[in-house]
C-alpha cells in the first residue's frame, strides 16, 4: 500500500486553511483599528504640539503664533511617519505570517510518497 504524506495531511487537517484565513481575517482587523487610531494619535499630538509650541514661543519672545506654527509643524512630521512606520510595520507581520503558511504548505507537499502496510504475502509465498 503506498501513502501519499499530501493526501494524509489534507485529511487530516480539513480546517487548516479556514483556520489560517479566520487568523489573517484578525490581523486585518487589527491593522485597520491600529491605523485609525494612529492616525487619530499623530493629529491630537499635532494639536497638542502646537498649544506647547505657542506656550514656549510667547515665553521665548519669538511669538505664540511662530511657537504655534513650529510645534504643530514638528508634530505633525512626528505623527506622520508614526503613522507610516506602524503601517510598515503591520503590513510586514501578515505578509509573514501569509509567507509562513505557504512554507509550511510546501514542506508538506515536498514529502515523498511511502510504503506502508508491507507485508511478506505474494504469490510466491509457502505458506
Amino acid at each position: 500500500m503506498i501513502t501519499d504524506a499530501w493526501q494524509t495531511y489534507q485529511v487530516n487537517n480539513k480546517n487548516y486553511l479556514n483556520a489560517f484565513n479566520r487568523q489573517v481575517q484578525s490581523i486585518e482587523l487589527n491593522n485597520n483599528v491600529q491605523h485609525k487610531k494612529d492616525v487619530f494619535n499623530a493629529i491630537t499630538g499635532t494639536v497638542t504640539g502646537a498649544a506647547g509650541g505657542a506656550t514656549a514661543g510667547a515665553q521665548m519672545g519669538i511669538g505664540a503664533v511662530n511657537g504655534g506654527i513650529i510645534g504643530g509643524a514638528v508634530s505633525a512630521v512626528g505623527g506622520a511617519m508614526d503613522v507610516y512606520y506602524n503601517e510598515l510595520l503591520r503590513n510586514e507581520a501578515l505578509d509573514l505570517t501569509r509567507d509562513q503558511f505557504g512554507y509550511n504548505m510546501q514542506n508538506i507537499q515536498a514529502l515523498p510518497d511511502t510504503l506502508a502496510k508491507v507485508s511478506t504475502f505474494d504469490k510466491n509465498n509457502a505458506i
